[in-house]
């Protein structure tokens, strides 16, 4: 028989088995089949790391910052080079080898999407 749950029951459950409850006592006395239970459970672990990683901490800050910085380089080198990233790949090299003085091999490749191997 199939039956909904809503999100205070489901969290009411999980926060059983939290608590220490073992899931087969959960399962034994609710008739919720194991599979629905675990996915409830793997739901809720990825809303947890979601909402963790969504905290403001120095360490995000830097990340994201890093992000940005690197993203805006890129930005930089696609207005400066004369090629897309869609263009042959002697084309790119050479662009690349223009303006490896200036930014990072790493941020170069991504850019126009070549290997470091390649470049």
């Amino acid at each position: 028989m199939y039956s909904s749950y809503s999100k205070a029951e489901k969290s009411h459950l999980i926060n059983r088995h939290l608590a220490g409850e073992p899931i087969i006592s959960i399962l034994a006395a609710t008739n919720i089949p194991r599979s629905t239970f675990y996915a409830w459970l793997k739901q809720h672990r990825n809303e947890a790391q979601i909402a963790k990683s969504r905290e403001f901490t120095l360490k995000n800050f830097r990340i994201l910052s890093d992000k940005v910085e690197r993203l805006e380089g890129i930005i930089k080198i696609l207005h400066t080079v004369n090629c897309a990233a869609t263009a042959p790949l002697s084309e790119k090299l050479a662009a690349l080898e223009s303006l490896h003085c200036q930014y990072p091999v790493r941020m170069l490749c991504e850019a126009l999407d070549v290997s470091r191997g390649t470049f």
